[in-house]
């Protein structure tokens, strides 16, 4: 189904996952960063929506609690890997 699933045992920071997979039509390799969080701190990092985030100014408005950079659109914040889930 190319979908790949799990529960973690662990958080670690940021690092390169590669995958391999292999079907009838033969073999894929393919390497995406990543950062896998604990339920405790998935719980507590999100993008503010409104405002602007404390230590920000109304040019780069958004952050998040894992993150030590503003950034000018909820998009980019989100797209941090910091920040994503």
């Amino acid at each position: 189904s190319g979908l790949i699933a799990g529960t973690t045992t662990t958080a670690f920071s940021q690092s390169t996952v590669t995958v391999n997979a292999t079907n009838s039509a033969g073999t894929s390799t393919a390497s995406n960063s990543m950062r896998v969080y604990s339920t405790t701190e998935a719980a507590t990092v999100t993008c503010n929506t409104t405002g602007i985030s404390a230590g920000c100014t109304a040019g780069t408005p958004f952050s998040c609690t894992n993150a030590t950079v503003c950034f000018t659109s909820l998009t980019a914040c989100q797209a941090n890997a910091n920040c994503t889930f």
